[in-house]
């Protein structure tokens, strides 16, 4: 049983930019994420272990974007994805990354990446 697991509008407050004052002052990101997995043991045992733990994806994307100083949104994401695919129960992952404060005239600049285990 194919399915997908994730959340969205995960806030996190980090260095991640290019321009100087990004470079120094912290400000929020919001990531939206997916996996794609069997849950054929988890929907027959309920349990935990069986499943992918949408709380150990949160702290995976928030240690990344606490523990280094991205300039991309692409290297964060990217990130993201190579260190979430180290689980081989998981098929696929995206994750697109909100930035409010990227462009002064939009609600707020994103990317969004997508990646299938190979």
């Amino acid at each position: 049983m194919i399915g997908t697991i994730g959340f969205k509008d995960l806030r996190i407050v980090c260095i991640l930019g290019i321009e100087d004052e990004e470079r120094v002052k912290e400000q929020e990101i919001f990531v939206d994420f997916r996996v794609t997995t069997d849950f054929s043991n988890s929907a027959d045992s309920d349990h935990l272990e069986d499943t992918i733990d949408y709380v150990t994806l949160a702290e995976i994307c928030t240690r990344l974007a606490k523990e280094n100083q991205f300039q991309l949104l692409e290297k964060y994401a990217a990130e993201v994805l190579e260190a979430v695919l180290d689980n081989s129960n998981i098929l696929e992952a995206s994750i697109k990354v909100r930035k409010p404060k990227g462009l002064a005239s939009a609600a707020y600049s994103f990317v969004e990446l997508s990646r299938k285990r190979t």
